[in-house]
């Protein structure tokens, strides 16, 4: 990656930015790896810093969220097994991990949000089937607790598991919510 960014003008100058040292520093053991997980990219070819958001290949067929994002939970999977087998973590926290759909309230006041609730639960497993293969995962951290400001996009999605009326910040626990609750009260997936 170092010759390829090189050449193509990225890192014009290679790695001359390290100094003496550096790579000492950057090869203290750590205590745990933070992992924030969405979705894949699937890629066809080699692409440029800048075109990297843009270049997706679709994948027809599978499911998406509103963020355009597809569903894989075989991803989390295969990262925290690789992460394991390959660079021996010592501790993984999946710091991250969420989706955006924008269920509202029905007639009844309940957020049915069945694909959100279904999220989790597909992540969870994929955890759950790392941990039986022997990774070390110590923790798994929704995105996010309840529907926010996400950075770029102001509050066009909904990430949380509890739903916000903004006009009158009114807080309702959506379905993914209290699943998350039982999940975590039980110690374990259904």
């Amino acid at each position: 990656m170092v010759d390829y960014y090189t050449s193509t003008g990225k890192l014009p100058n290679g790695l001359d930015f390290v100094q003496d040292g550096d790579f000492d520093i950057i090869a203290t053991p750590n205590d745990f790896i933070g992992i924030n997980n969405y979705t894949r990219q699937r890629m066809d070819g080699m692409l440029e810093l800048d075109d990297f958001q843009t270049s997706a290949t679709p994948n027809p067929g599978a499911e998406y969220t509103e963020m355009n994002w597809e569903v894989y939970p075989d991803g989390l999977y295969d990262l925290i097994n690789r992460l394991h087998f390959d660079y021996q973590a010592p501790k993984l926290y999946i710091t991250e991990s969420g989706c955006s759909y924008g269920d509202e309230p029905d007639a009844d006041g309940r957020v049915r949000d069945d694909r959100r609730t279904r999220y989790y639960a597909r992540h969870a497993d994929a955890v759950h089937r790392a941990i039986q293969n022997g990774a070390n995962v110590a923790g798994m951290f929704m995105w996010s607790l309840m529907d926010n400001f996400e950075w770029s996009l102001g509050y066009c999605q909904r990430f949380g598991m509890v739903h916000v009326d903004y006009e009158t910040q009114k807080r309702t626990i959506k379905d993914s919510g209290w699943w998350y609750k039982d999940t975590i009260a039980r110690n374990g997936l259904e």
